[in-house]
């Protein structure tokens, strides 16, 4: 009776030393090869950032050199009391813009939001767009604003005041407000 080895069993299939000279030579090798193309890539990075530093370095040098140029003979002391004549300028007024938008944003109302706010220096004066669901809430809205220290003090006019038909459920008015530093 003949017998077959079958040669494919697990038992029989020859098994790999994991920690063999081979091996241990051919890991290392990988080791040294990813470390090599590591640091050719972040070589090839810093030379490049080099470039964009030199090229950088170039262009803020020759915005220094045009931006030299454009003072002329102006000084530092000079520019500096020029900024300070315009700020002294603008306290003069008495009118900050800043407290207007404070003012705004403490009485927000719910069915009226403003869309737009334009602010002009010379004269001083404020254009606010806005929207309302009913043209009663204008009114409200405004008597809130009266209602603030800062706008008791301005002249504030309504020039506009329109409806915009929009879809059957959604018709709202738009207004415009004119606000001026003036006293009343």
């Amino acid at each position: 009776m003949s017998q077959q080895i079958n040669l494919f069993n697990p038992v029989f299939t020859r098994q790999g030393k994991y920690f063999s000279t081979v091996m241990m030579v051919q890991g290392l090798g990988m080791l040294a090869l990813v470390s090599a193309l590591g640091c050719g890539f972040l070589y090839y990075q810093t030379e490049q950032a080099k470039a964009r530093f030199e090229i950088a370095k170039q262009q803020h040098d020759k915005l220094q050199k045009m931006g030299g140029d454009q003072l002329g003979s102006k000084t530092k002391a000079q520019l500096q009391a020029e900024f300070d004549r315009l700020q002294a300028e603008s306290k003069q007024q008495g009118m900050q813009f800043s407290a207007y938008l404070r003012a705004f944003a403490r009485q927000g109302m719910d069915g009226v939001w403003l869309s737009g706010i334009e602010l002009k220096n010379s004269p001083i004066s404020l254009v606010v767009t806005g929207n309302a669901l009913y043209p009663a809430l204008v009114t409200h809205y405004l008597q809130q604003l009266g209602q603030e220290p800062l706008f008791q003090a301005v002249q504030v006019e309504m020039p506009s005041l329109n409806k915009v038909d929009g879809m059957a459920t959604q018709d709202y008015v738009t207004f415009k407000l004119n606000i001026t530093g003036k006293e009343k």
